[in-house]
């Protein structure tokens, strides 16, 4: 073999390797996008909080298929109706992003413009969103 042909055979290996690291970088520049756009706050750290909500509280009609951070607080509200003999009672949660990595819930919301100012407890486990419900069920589900 000359050194044509194998200068040849090793551009033509290398256009290859080429081709198949921009294959893999173009891959993971498709994850880093995914993750880019997955609503983190509402998805991923509030869904399994409220599933096991919605298992607990079975009674109540909750509606959180769009979780959506809203404001400068970035508060995601979700709201359930429980029937009960005088009509219908609406419950409502909001959850806000802590600064240290935690998720706090409004106890008791000032109904302001901005929703700063509310009185909020920090969600370190399951009770706390489970007896803040409570409190606004007149009858235990």
């Amino acid at each position: 073999m000359d050194i044509a042909q194998q200068a040849s055979q090793t551009y033509i290996s290398n256009e290859q390797e080429i081709t198949r690291i921009k294959r893999i970088i173009d891959r993971h520049e498709d994850k880093i996008e995914k993750i880019r756009n997955e609503n983190w706050w509402g998805d991923v750290i509030l869904r399994p909080i409220l599933n096991t909500v919605e298992e607990h509280f079975n009674k109540v009609g909750w509606r959180f298929d769009q979780l959506t951070p809203m404001g400068l607080r970035c508060a995601v509200s979700v709201f359930g109706t429980l029937k009960t003999d005088d009509g219908e009672q609406t419950i409502m949660l909001r959850f806000t992003p802590s600064g240290d990595g935690f998720v706090e819930l409004d106890i008791k919301p000032e109904y302001s413009t901005h929703g700063f100012g509310s009185k909020t407890a920090v969600v370190d486990g399951i009770d706390v969103v489970f007896n803040h419900i409570k409190t606004q069920i007149k009858e235990k589900c």
